[in-house]
């Protein structure tokens, strides 16, 4: 489970807060997109790069 806060501008997508990996560790992340032509692609993107994350048992 993500917990996280949106933002948007334009040419702008943001998402920040923490999750839960598969491995129990909680991340804390904030991920910005500048200057990005397309907002739906730049979510959807956003969602993709956390949800890798949140699936991920990895280890630093």
């Amino acid at each position: 489970m993500v917990h996280a806060k949106t933002g948007t501008l334009t040419e702008v997508a943001a998402l920040s807060g923490w999750l839960r990996s598969a491995d129990g560790r909680i991340v804390v992340q904030a991920t910005i997109i500048n200057n990005s032509p397309d907002p739906d692609a730049a979510h959807t993107w956003l969602d993709s790069a956390w949800s890798a994350v949140a699936g991920c048992g990895c280890t630093p």
